[in-house]
Formats: structure tokens, sequence, C-alpha cells
């Protein structure tokens, strides 16, 4: 809901003065001709500074009276200002919402700790990190002018309004990311999202998470699905010392919640309210992309191979599981006539399936033309 301080401007007085004045010459004197003189041009003058400031997009207005803005604040309304000498910036007061992707951020390369030296008393310190490849990435941001004080909506017009301070966010929230993907892998930095976006919200509002997040058995416990209320049950507060990076995904996602409802003001001199500001995505870029790919089809691939041979496993049970069993329901040992061995029921499934070819070879006595048999099926 829009939180306003409901004013009047200077036109709006003079008007309600001369009103008045001529009320009160035409009833109270002889002289009500020049009553109506001054009543007429009051209504001249409203006429002439009529000015209406919108509602949709919800909207308000700042007085500006000889040049200088008036410390107040006039909400959307027909309102009455009297131009030159006194105007209004007019701000619209809507949501502004806006996806930015920064591209080229740097990453760094995995570091192998050094193995430690032999007998030393002290273990070794750790490598420096390295550059290594680049991600872009595509944060979204929410936000709207904070307007529950002239002060703050005075800021608002200072930094610029919505195209200037878009900007300065936006450089905000690269910098941020920019310094944290130096210390990390480009996997690190996508698996922390909601660390990103809790930093860059803190380094924006100066607020941090306070909140824990209530766990039982390990388990975050949510409450019931509710816009209006938090995400998660709370159980204590957070140490201020705790850097954000070492809390838990849940206390993080809290925080943020409660960024969407509360709308926190920003600390920047802004003049603005912080609705939203979340990483969507990471993504690799160029030859680190590329590697991401291969590295991706790669561990398809074992997936799609592995669940092959755990179906080909199960019907090689199956099928030796049916084989040994007559029809009375006994089982054949090993040892017995009919015994199917795993090999054997291996062969039937393989061949079955289309991974293997069936040859059948009669054995004429001779081992020598029987593999020359066997060989000869195989290459046909």
């Amino acid at each position: 809901m829009l939180k306003t301080i409901a004013s009047s401007t200077i036109t709006e007085k003079v008007l309600v003065g001369l009103f008045l004045l001529a009320l009160l010459v035409i009833l109270g004197t002889s002289h009500w001709f020049v009553g109506l003189i001054i009543f007429s041009l009051t209504l001249t003058l409203a006429k002439y500074s009529e000015y209406t400031i919108p509602a949709n997009p919800p909207s308000v207005g700042i007085p500006v009276l000889w040049g200088t803005r008036q410390n107040k604040i006039v909400k959307e309304r027909l309102a009455f200002v009297a131009a030159p000498f006194e105007t209004f910036v007019e701000i619209d007061c809507s949501l502004k919402n806006s996806d930015t992707t920064f591209k080229g951020v740097r990453c760094s390369d995995p570091v192998t700790p050094p193995a430690p030296a032999s007998g030393a008393a002290t273990p070794p310190a750790p490598a420096p990190r390295r550059s290594g490849g680049s991600v872009s990435v595509k944060v979204g941001k929410t936000w709207e002018p904070d307007t529950s004080s002239p002060a703050r909506l005075n800021q608002y017009t200072k930094a610029g309004m919505e195209a200037k301070v878009n900007n300065i966010l936006s450089d905000i929230t690269g910098e941020t990311i920019r310094e944290i993907a130096a210390e990390r892998t480009w996997e690190e930095v996508a698996l922390a999202k909601e660390m990103l976006s809790a930093l860059v919200v803190t380094r924006v509002t100066g607020l941090q998470p306070t909140e824990k997040v209530r766990r039982i058995s390990g388990k975050a416990v949510r409450n019931p699905y509710n816009p209006d209320t938090p995400k998660y049950e709370v159980d204590g507060v957070i140490d201020p010392a705790t850097p954000i990076e070492d809390l838990e995904k849940e206390d993080i996602e809290h925080f943020l919640d409660s960024i969407l409802r509360d709308g926190p003001a920003d600390v920047r001199g802004l003049g603005i309210r912080i609705r939203r500001m979340n990483v969507i995505e990471v993504q690799p870029e160029g030859k680190l992309a590329e590697d991401a790919e291969l590295s991706a089809r790669e561990k398809q691939q074992r997936g799609a191979e592995e669940t092959d041979f755990e179906t080909e496993r199960r019907l090689i049970k199956a099928y030796r599981d049916e084989a040994n069993t007559r029809s009375d329901g006994s089982v054949i040992n090993p040892g017995e006539e009919g015994y199917v061995s795993y090999q054997t029921a291996a062969e039937w499934v393989r061949v079955n399936r289309g991974r293997a070819k069936e040859n059948i070879v009669r054995s004429s006595g001779n081992p020598l033309a029987d593999a020359a048999s066997l060989l000869g099926g195989a290459k046909s």
C-alpha cells in the first residue's frame, strides 16, 4: 500500500484564502460586487492551475516553489499549482521490475592443496587462487520509491529517479557478484545463488539475516503457505558475527522472503525500498560452457550405461530364477539336470536384447573344425 504524507500546495492555500475573502465581502459588506470580482478571479485561477496527479500508475507529487522543492508530498488527486511560480515533480510510485545480465564475471580455477612436506611441522600454505573461466549472472530486482517521508522522496529525485537508480543498483550488484565470484569456481557460484542474493541485499539495505529457522531432525520446518507470513518457522537468533557464507540455505531463504514482504529502505541514499534482488541463473561462457556441456553429456551417458547394466542384471536374475523353477514349484539346484547357470542366463538375455549374436555349433569331433565353424559364424 502506498504510504504518503498528504499536504496542500501554496496555490491551494491562496485559493482557499481568496474564496473566504470573497464570501466575507459578499455577505458582510455592501460592496458585494467587489466580492463577486474576487470570486471570479478565484475561479479563473483555480481553472488555470488545475493539475491531476494520476492514480494509475500510482503517483505522488513534490511541489516546487520558485524552483525549490518543498518538504511535502501531495498524493494522487486533483491538485492546484500556479505555474510558473509553483509546479510539481511528479513521481511514478509503482513497482519497478527488471532483470540484468552481467557477462564476463571471472571465476577462479579449482585449487589443489599442496601436499605436506615430509616431516614438516606445519601444514603448507594454501595455493593462491588463479583466474579461471567466466560466467554470465542474471539478477532480477524489484523496488519502489520510498514515499514514507518527503526527505526520502527528495533523495530519490536527487539520485536521478528510475533510470539512474536502476544503473546504480546494477553497479552495486555487479561489484558484489564479481568480488564473490573471484574467490570461487563457477560451480560454487552456480550453487550459491541464494548466498549471492543475500549479499547484494545486505550491500543495498545494510540488513543481514537475524532469525534462525527451526529444524526438526535436521530438516527446516515450513509454515502453511501464506504470502503474508514467513516461509519457515523461526527458532532463535543468528549470531551477528556469523558470515552469510556460513549460514544454512533455509536461513538465507527466510531472510530473502522477509525482504519480499517488508520492503526495507536502502542505505545508499537512493530513496527507495527493496522488494526483491535475486540471482536467477548462472551460466558458463566460452570454453567453460563447452567443457560444462561435454561434462554433462558424459555424465548423462554414464548414467544411461549404469541404468542399462542394472536392467540387464535384473533380467538375468529373473531369467535364471524362472528357468530353475519346475512346474510344480520346486527348485532345480546346481548339479541337477536342467540347471541353468548365471552365465547361460546372461547369454540368453543378451541375445534377446540384441546385444549378442547366437551361434549354434554342433560338434564334429574335430576341435579345430569346431573352432573354425564358430569363427566363421561370428564373421557372418
